[in-house]
Formats: C-alpha cells, structure tokens, sequence
C-alpha cells in the first residue's frame, strides 16, 4: 500500500478524470474508460461490462500501455442512459 491508501498490487479504476475520458458525458457520446493492472497480478483479458435494455453487453479492451509496472487497458462505452454503470472483467492471473 502507498502512502495515500492505494493498494499498487492490485487492479483500480476509480472514475476519476485519469480513469474516464468525459466525467458529464451527453447521450450517446462514447466516453473512454481505464484501467490499471499492475503486473505482479497480470490479466490476459480485460473486459468491460453494461447493461442496455436488461441485456449484459461486453466490450473488450485492449492495452493501451506499459510502464515497467503496471498496463493500462483501454475500452470505450456508449453513454446511453444519464447513469451507464459498468464493471471490469478479468481473464487471467490471481483476479481472474
């Protein structure tokens, strides 16, 4: 743990401006989110998933790049109600 309470071993998103490309969003504007996978606990796949009209919708996301630490992954999502909640998926290492 750092100093300022973050666990740098683990995954973390947190929806901030660094993690999420328009924080107010308009309908159906796709915004762009990261996430930070440090690579003591490496993921082979990354996904992101919303849910639209009741049905589960999965995204993909890819790298978009490395430190000597960590990987950042990227997807977009489509804003398509004012709230879009969403959720990490992890294949691989000890989160998935």
């Amino acid at each position: 743990m750092s100093s300022a309470g973050l666990d740098l071993t683990a995954p973390h998103h947190d929806g901030s401006e660094r993690h999420v490309s328009t924080l107010a969003p308009e309908l159906g504007d796709t915004v762009t989110v990261w996430l930070r996978v440090p690579h003591a606990d490496p993921a082979q796949r990354v996904w992101v998933r919303t849910v639209r009209d009741g049905e589960p919708r999965y995204v993909a996301a890819e790298v978009d790049r490395a430190t000597p630490h960590e990987a950042w992954w990227r997807a977009d999502v489509v804003a398509h109600n004012p709230v879009v909640n969403y959720r990490f998926l992890l294949d691989g290492g000890p989160s998935g």
